[in-house]
């Protein structure tokens, strides 16, 4: 690496360049331990989702972003489809992918966020 060129380091989930990390202290990242006490606290308000705190409002996001996210994309989304999620949380958005493709993966670096998954779309066949 030439010496004009930043190093770079992890901070806080980001990837910070040396510069600015000068700043800012330098701390152990637990994303695991992060998420899996937001989940405990209040899995809904951890997700980009509404204001809305209220299941209702919380489901209606999650169509909303799916509709969003594969809007031209819909080609991908068929009975065929094997999908991974990578970061599905409490599944908000594959609620509503799940009936459209013939198998969805839900991972996520938090173990509570995924037995809240499975609490909330225990009853979609195709979702693991």
């Amino acid at each position: 690496m030439g010496a004009s060129e930043p190093t770079w380091q992890m901070m806080g989930g980001a990837f910070v360049g040396a510069a600015l990390s000068e700043y800012l202290p330098t701390m152990p990242i637990d994303m695991k331990g992060d998420w899996n006490a937001r989940a405990r606290r209040h899995a809904r308000f951890f997700i980009a989702s509404s204001e809305e705190d209220s299941e209702v409002a919380f489901s209606a996001s999650g169509e909303r972003d799916t509709s969003l996210f594969f809007d031209g994309l819909e080609h991908l989304v068929h009975s065929d489809a094997t999908v991974l999620d990578v970061g599905c949380g409490i599944g908000r958005m594959d609620e509503f992918l799940a009936p459209k493709v013939g198998r969805l993966i839900g991972i996520d670096v938090s173990g509570e966020m995924i037995e809240r998954a499975r609490e909330r779309l225990g009853h979609v066949a195709n979702l693991e």
